[in-house]
Protein backbone atom coordinates (compact mmCIF):
# COMPACT_ATOMS: atom_id res chain seq x y z
CA UNK A 1 0.00 0.00 0.00
CA UNK A 2 1.20 3.52 -0.65
CA UNK A 3 -0.80 5.49 1.33
CA UNK A 4 1.12 8.57 2.77
CA UNK A 5 -1.50 10.87 3.88
CA UNK A 6 0.86 12.65 6.72
CA UNK A 7 0.73 16.81 5.70
CA UNK A 8 -2.06 16.15 3.71
CA UNK A 9 -4.90 13.71 4.04
CA UNK A 10 -6.62 11.16 2.28
CA UNK A 11 -8.18 11.54 -0.93
CA UNK A 12 -11.27 9.89 -1.58
CA UNK A 13 -13.12 9.24 -4.84
CA UNK A 14 -16.81 8.13 -5.74
CA UNK A 15 -16.82 6.76 -9.55
CA UNK A 16 -20.21 5.47 -10.30
CA UNK A 17 -23.55 7.48 -11.40
CA UNK A 18 -24.34 10.29 -8.68
CA UNK A 19 -27.27 8.83 -7.45
CA UNK A 20 -29.20 7.66 -4.21
CA UNK A 21 -29.00 4.07 -5.30
CA UNK A 22 -25.40 4.25 -6.05
CA UNK A 23 -25.40 5.76 -2.42
CA UNK A 24 -24.39 9.18 -2.85
CA UNK A 25 -26.31 10.66 -0.12
CA UNK A 26 -23.86 7.74 2.30
CA UNK A 27 -20.84 9.82 1.02
CA UNK A 28 -21.05 12.33 3.86
CA UNK A 29 -22.09 10.68 7.01
CA UNK A 30 -19.31 7.72 6.10
CA UNK A 31 -16.43 10.47 5.71
CA UNK A 32 -17.53 11.35 9.30
CA UNK A 33 -17.47 8.04 10.79
CA UNK A 34 -13.97 7.90 9.55
CA UNK A 35 -13.11 11.28 10.36
CA UNK A 36 -14.16 10.38 13.98
CA UNK A 37 -12.07 7.11 14.08
CA UNK A 38 -8.77 9.11 12.90
CA UNK A 39 -9.00 9.03 9.04
CA UNK A 40 -7.40 11.85 7.92
CA UNK A 41 -9.58 13.58 5.36
CA UNK A 42 -8.82 15.73 2.62
CA UNK A 43 -10.71 16.06 -0.84
CA UNK A 44 -13.67 14.38 -2.60
CA UNK A 45 -13.49 13.99 -6.32
CA UNK A 46 -16.20 12.53 -8.26
CA UNK A 47 -16.73 10.98 -11.43
CA UNK A 48 -20.10 10.47 -12.56
CA UNK A 49 -23.75 11.30 -14.56
CA UNK A 50 -25.27 13.74 -11.62
CA UNK A 51 -29.24 12.06 -11.91
CA UNK A 52 -30.11 14.31 -9.23
CA UNK A 53 -29.53 17.93 -8.92
CA UNK A 54 -30.51 18.11 -5.32
CA UNK A 55 -28.57 15.33 -4.24
CA UNK A 56 -25.43 16.97 -5.16
CA UNK A 57 -26.31 19.85 -3.62
CA UNK A 58 -26.55 18.58 -0.43
CA UNK A 59 -23.63 16.63 -0.70
CA UNK A 60 -21.37 19.63 -1.47
CA UNK A 61 -22.66 21.43 1.42
CA UNK A 62 -22.58 18.44 4.09
CA UNK A 63 -18.83 17.47 2.42
CA UNK A 64 -17.91 21.21 2.63
CA UNK A 65 -18.95 21.18 6.40
CA UNK A 66 -16.15 18.21 7.45
CA UNK A 67 -13.28 20.18 5.76
CA UNK A 68 -13.11 18.28 2.71
CA UNK A 69 -12.57 19.93 -0.85
CA UNK A 70 -14.74 18.54 -3.61
CA UNK A 71 -14.65 18.46 -7.29
CA UNK A 72 -16.85 17.25 -9.52
CA UNK A 73 -14.99 15.92 -12.77
CA UNK A 74 -18.56 15.43 -14.37
CA UNK A 75 -19.60 12.26 -17.13
CA UNK A 76 -16.19 11.46 -18.32
CA UNK A 77 -14.96 8.80 -20.56
CA UNK A 78 -13.86 5.68 -19.20
CA UNK A 79 -10.32 6.12 -19.32
CA UNK A 80 -10.56 9.56 -17.69
CA UNK A 81 -12.35 8.21 -14.47
CA UNK A 82 -9.55 5.46 -14.24
CA UNK A 83 -6.33 8.33 -14.50
CA UNK A 84 -8.94 10.55 -11.51
CA UNK A 85 -8.77 6.64 -9.98
CA UNK A 86 -5.51 6.95 -9.77
CA UNK A 87 -5.04 9.92 -7.61
CA UNK A 88 -6.96 9.12 -5.58
CA UNK A 89 -6.01 7.30 -2.01
CA UNK A 90 -9.38 5.56 -1.10
CA UNK A 91 -12.26 4.35 -3.73
CA UNK A 92 -16.06 4.54 -2.27
CA UNK A 93 -18.45 2.21 -3.15
CA UNK A 94 -21.87 2.28 -0.64
CA UNK A 95 -24.24 1.22 -3.49
CA UNK A 96 -27.42 -0.43 -2.88
CA UNK A 97 -28.61 -0.57 -6.29
CA UNK A 98 -30.93 -2.86 -7.93
CA UNK A 99 -28.76 -2.66 -11.31
CA UNK A 100 -25.49 -3.63 -9.53
CA UNK A 101 -24.34 -7.06 -10.76
CA UNK A 102 -20.70 -6.97 -9.76
CA UNK A 103 -19.50 -3.70 -9.13
CA UNK A 104 -16.91 -3.31 -11.22
CA UNK A 105 -14.88 -0.09 -9.48
CA UNK A 106 -14.34 -2.62 -6.76
CA UNK A 107 -11.93 -4.39 -9.35
CA UNK A 108 -10.47 -1.64 -11.20
CA UNK A 109 -9.53 0.13 -7.91
CA UNK A 110 -8.08 -3.51 -6.80
CA UNK A 111 -6.09 -3.02 -9.84
CA UNK A 112 -4.95 0.28 -9.52
CA UNK A 113 -3.60 -0.57 -5.83
CA UNK A 114 -6.54 1.52 -4.54
CA UNK A 115 -8.36 1.36 -1.14
CA UNK A 116 -12.18 0.51 -0.98
CA UNK A 117 -14.44 1.21 1.00
CA UNK A 118 -18.14 -0.63 0.37
CA UNK A 119 -21.43 -1.93 0.90
CA UNK A 120 -21.41 -5.33 1.86
CA UNK A 121 -23.17 -6.13 -1.16
CA UNK A 122 -22.74 -8.11 -4.67
CA UNK A 123 -18.86 -8.77 -5.40
CA UNK A 124 -17.21 -6.60 -2.16
CA UNK A 125 -18.25 -9.35 -0.54
CA UNK A 126 -16.05 -11.65 -2.07
CA UNK A 127 -13.37 -9.12 -2.56
CA UNK A 128 -13.32 -6.70 0.79
CA UNK A 129 -11.61 -7.66 4.24
CA UNK A 130 -14.84 -7.59 6.53
CA UNK A 131 -14.13 -4.07 8.19
CA UNK A 132 -13.59 -2.53 5.05
CA UNK A 133 -17.79 -3.38 4.18
CA UNK A 134 -20.50 -1.47 5.48
CA UNK A 135 -23.34 -3.73 6.90
CA UNK A 136 -26.57 -3.32 5.31
CA UNK A 137 -30.08 -3.99 5.27
CA UNK A 138 -32.01 -5.24 2.24
CA UNK A 139 -35.61 -4.30 2.39
CA UNK A 140 -38.16 -7.69 1.63
CA UNK A 141 -39.06 -7.24 -0.62
CA UNK A 142 -37.42 -4.88 -2.91
CA UNK A 143 -39.55 -4.10 -5.81
CA UNK A 144 -39.21 -2.29 -8.82
CA UNK A 145 -39.19 -1.84 -12.85
CA UNK A 146 -36.05 -3.59 -14.60
CA UNK A 147 -36.08 0.02 -16.71
CA UNK A 148 -35.09 2.29 -14.17
CA UNK A 149 -32.47 1.53 -11.22
CA UNK A 150 -34.18 1.34 -7.56
CA UNK A 151 -32.24 1.23 -3.52
CA UNK A 152 -32.70 -2.21 -2.80
CA UNK A 153 -31.71 -1.72 0.79
CA UNK A 154 -29.74 0.85 3.32
CA UNK A 155 -26.24 1.35 4.63
CA UNK A 156 -26.18 0.74 8.72
CA UNK A 157 -23.19 2.58 10.16
CA UNK A 158 -24.28 2.14 13.83
CA UNK A 159 -23.09 -2.19 13.42
CA UNK A 160 -20.00 -0.72 11.37
CA UNK A 161 -16.60 -1.15 12.52
CA UNK A 162 -14.24 1.06 11.47
CA UNK A 163 -10.72 0.08 10.54
CA UNK A 164 -7.74 1.22 10.40
CA UNK A 165 -6.87 3.18 7.27
CA UNK A 166 -3.43 1.01 6.71
CA UNK A 167 -4.74 -2.03 7.27
CA UNK A 168 -4.96 -5.03 4.61
CA UNK A 169 -8.09 -3.66 2.79
CA UNK A 170 -8.72 -6.86 -0.03
CA UNK A 171 -8.81 -10.77 -0.01
CA UNK A 172 -6.08 -10.75 -2.92
CA UNK A 173 -6.81 -14.58 -3.70
CA UNK A 174 -10.56 -13.74 -4.26
CA UNK A 175 -9.51 -10.51 -6.15
CA UNK A 176 -7.55 -13.09 -8.56
CA UNK A 177 -10.45 -15.24 -8.63
CA UNK A 178 -12.29 -12.59 -10.24
CA UNK A 179 -10.13 -12.07 -13.40
CA UNK A 180 -11.02 -12.89 -16.50
CA UNK A 181 -10.02 -12.49 -19.68
CA UNK A 182 -12.41 -11.54 -23.42
CA UNK A 183 -11.56 -14.91 -24.67
CA UNK A 184 -13.06 -16.66 -21.44
CA UNK A 185 -16.17 -14.42 -21.27
CA UNK A 186 -16.67 -15.48 -24.66
CA UNK A 187 -16.26 -18.84 -24.34
CA UNK A 188 -18.95 -18.62 -21.26
CA UNK A 189 -21.75 -17.00 -22.96
CA UNK A 190 -20.95 -19.23 -26.17
CA UNK A 191 -21.55 -22.31 -23.70
CA UNK A 192 -24.88 -20.71 -22.63
CA UNK A 193 -25.81 -20.27 -26.48
CA UNK A 194 -24.73 -23.62 -26.93
CA UNK A 195 -27.60 -24.65 -24.66
CA UNK A 196 -30.28 -23.45 -26.52
CA UNK A 197 -31.03 -21.28 -23.20
CA UNK A 198 -32.31 -18.53 -25.47
CA UNK A 199 -29.19 -16.70 -26.55
CA UNK A 200 -29.60 -17.12 -30.09
CA UNK A 201 -26.76 -15.17 -32.30
CA UNK A 202 -23.70 -15.55 -30.00
CA UNK A 203 -21.41 -12.65 -28.58
CA UNK A 204 -20.39 -9.57 -30.77
CA UNK A 205 -16.81 -8.19 -29.75
CA UNK A 206 -16.22 -4.32 -29.91
CA UNK A 207 -13.04 -2.94 -29.00
CA UNK A 208 -12.43 0.10 -26.90
CA UNK A 209 -9.21 1.72 -25.76
CA UNK A 210 -7.82 -1.98 -26.03
CA UNK A 211 -10.32 -3.80 -24.25
CA UNK A 212 -13.71 -5.60 -25.47
CA UNK A 213 -16.91 -5.48 -24.40
CA UNK A 214 -19.37 -7.82 -25.06
CA UNK A 215 -22.74 -7.74 -25.95
CA UNK A 216 -25.49 -11.17 -25.91
CA UNK A 217 -28.34 -11.57 -28.67
CA UNK A 218 -30.66 -13.13 -27.28
CA UNK A 219 -33.89 -15.15 -28.96
CA UNK A 220 -36.77 -13.63 -26.93
CA UNK A 221 -39.58 -15.98 -27.85
CA UNK A 222 -36.95 -19.18 -26.90
CA UNK A 223 -36.28 -17.45 -23.79
CA UNK A 224 -39.56 -16.56 -22.74
CA UNK A 225 -40.77 -20.19 -23.48
CA UNK A 226 -38.40 -21.74 -20.36
CA UNK A 227 -38.96 -21.19 -16.96
CA UNK A 228 -36.28 -18.89 -14.79
CA UNK A 229 -35.93 -22.21 -12.96
CA UNK A 230 -34.70 -24.13 -15.66
CA UNK A 231 -32.47 -20.97 -17.51
CA UNK A 232 -31.01 -20.27 -14.05
CA UNK A 233 -29.88 -23.87 -13.58
CA UNK A 234 -28.44 -23.84 -17.08
CA UNK A 235 -26.71 -20.99 -16.15
CA UNK A 236 -25.65 -22.68 -12.83
CA UNK A 237 -24.23 -26.33 -14.15
CA UNK A 238 -22.40 -24.55 -17.10
CA UNK A 239 -20.37 -22.02 -14.69
CA UNK A 240 -19.76 -25.04 -12.22
CA UNK A 241 -18.85 -27.63 -14.99
CA UNK A 242 -16.91 -25.21 -16.94
CA UNK A 243 -15.46 -22.39 -15.30
CA UNK A 244 -15.10 -23.71 -12.02
CA UNK A 245 -18.26 -21.08 -10.92
CA UNK A 246 -15.84 -18.49 -11.55
CA UNK A 247 -16.54 -14.85 -11.47
CA UNK A 248 -16.72 -14.38 -15.42
CA UNK A 249 -20.08 -12.61 -15.39
CA UNK A 250 -18.76 -9.02 -14.42
CA UNK A 251 -21.57 -7.10 -15.11
CA UNK A 252 -23.54 -9.22 -17.26
CA UNK A 253 -26.52 -9.02 -14.99
CA UNK A 254 -26.41 -5.45 -16.18
CA UNK A 255 -26.33 -6.02 -19.77
CA UNK A 256 -29.16 -8.63 -19.41
CA UNK A 257 -31.19 -5.71 -17.50
CA UNK A 258 -30.80 -3.42 -21.00
CA UNK A 259 -31.49 -6.51 -23.26
CA UNK A 260 -34.37 -7.07 -21.65
CA UNK A 261 -35.48 -3.15 -21.78
CA UNK A 262 -34.39 -3.21 -25.42
CA UNK A 263 -36.16 -5.88 -26.61
CA UNK A 264 -39.19 -3.88 -24.99
CA UNK A 265 -39.72 -6.04 -21.82
CA UNK A 266 -40.32 -4.26 -18.68
CA UNK A 267 -41.05 -7.11 -15.89
CA UNK A 268 -40.73 -5.81 -12.29
CA UNK A 269 -37.46 -6.71 -10.15
CA UNK A 270 -37.95 -8.45 -6.79
CA UNK A 271 -35.14 -8.52 -4.32
CA UNK A 272 -36.13 -10.70 -1.12
CA UNK A 273 -33.75 -9.49 1.33
CA UNK A 274 -30.79 -11.58 2.50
Amino acid sequence: KSLSPVGRGLRFGFFSRLSSDKGLGHVPAILARLRDAGWPLASLDLCGTCVETGLMESLGQDVEALGVTLTYHGEVSHSRALGVMEDVDIVLFPSMSSYESCGRVVLEAYDLGKTVIATDYCAARDLLADPFRIPVNVYAPAIGATHEPFTVGDIDLDRWAVPDWRDDNFRVADCERYRYEPSELRRLVEGLVAQRNGFSGGVEADVDGGKESLRMKIDWDRFLSRSPADWCRDVRTHLLDSVGNRADLVDLGGVMKRSIVKAGFNPSVVFNGA
